[in-house]
């Protein structure tokens, strides 16, 4: 059974519609508190929606970041030192 996110990721959905989700999405994240509508809007062009197979890594310790993550659905773990992980879920945010 498909998701809300997982269906509209298989519709063949218009810009507008792609965008308005993609601002729902940004709207919720913490960092992008208290910016407007148009900022939100023009943040949310920026989004590429990307799908991580499970155990794909997206970034390393050491390694420059070139992107901001939202978890949509799932988890992602993050191994912050040898023996230290922790699980990062919708809705929660972490950056560093």
């Amino acid at each position: 059974m498909l998701s809300g996110y997982a269906k509209w990721r298989h519709t063949k959905s218009s810009h507008a519609i792609r965008n308005r989700f993609k601002v729902a999405l940004v709207e919720k994240v913490s960092l992008f508190a208290g910016l407007s509508k148009r900022e939100l809007n023009q943040i949310a062009g920026l989004v590429t929606e990307v799908e991580a197979p499970a155990g794909t890594r997206l970034a390393a310790i050491g390694e420059a970041g070139h992107e901001l993550f939202i978890i949509v659905e799932g988890e992602a773990r993050v191994t912050t030192q040898p023996g230290r992980t922790t699980s990062l879920r919708p809705g929660i945010s972490s950056a560093k």
